[in-house]
């Protein structure tokens, strides 16, 4: 029954109508809103192919994001001991 009634809505018109009856709501994100996002923040790290650009964590640690390499390096690493198992 719900579906049938917020189906009839664009989803900004069904937020805005929710929120004026007082009803917590919130919205399911397309991957475009999530790309379009106006606190989105990037860092680009280095990979074993060159350069990538990732978002960034939300939260900063003394004003500054956290620096990748090590994780990917991290990552790098037990890719590669992870594949002596598999072999």
């Amino acid at each position: 029954m719900i579906e049938t009634v917020f189906s009839n809505h664009p989803r900004d018109d069904l937020t805005n109508l929710l929120q004026a009856a007082g009803i917590a709501c919130g919205q399911v994100s397309t991957m475009e809103d999530l790309v379009q996002h106006p606190q989105n923040r990037y860092v680009e790290a280095d990979t074993p192919t060159g350069p990538v650009k990732l978002l960034a964590p939300g939260a900063l640690m003394n004003g500054k994001a956290p620096e990748f390499v090590l994780f990917l390096r991290l990552a790098s690493i037990l890719s590669k001991f992870a594949r002596s198992f598999l072999l």
